[in-house]
């Protein structure tokens, strides 16, 4: 799971599910977005934000800065292991310039 905000949607942000497998042309078929243009979050470099991602079995929600502005579920047991986080972006693991991560942590609960 991605959790992805970008400057060309600045109040928006992006979960992408990414289930691991291949097609025999090399695609992602399990893959698909979730992508709300707007949210009550207008993002700013200049800002410190607060995310926190509750996943759980059956769903998940994304808080930003006390505001929870998007949650999902599904309808059977879903867990994936191992579980990991990863801070910037693929292929190039580029970020802010100056970006500061702190209080970066990781549970299963």
């Amino acid at each position: 799971m991605h959790l992805v905000q970008r400057a060309d949607y600045p109040t928006g942000i992006e979960v992408v599910w990414r289930n691991g497998g291949t097609d025999a042309n090399g695609g992602d078929p399990g893959d698909h977005r979730i992508k709300l243009i707007s949210t009550p979050i207008s993002f700013s470099s200049s800002q410190v934000y607060h995310f926190k991602l509750d996943w759980g079995l059956f769903g998940y929600n994304v808080n930003i800065n006390g505001t929870d502005v998007m949650a999902d579920g599904w309808d059977h047991w879903y867990e994936v292991a191992p579980l990991r986080i990863q801070l910037g972006c693929i292929p190039r693991a580029e970020s802010f310039i100056g970006i500061i991560y702190r209080n970066v942590k990781l549970t299963k609960h």
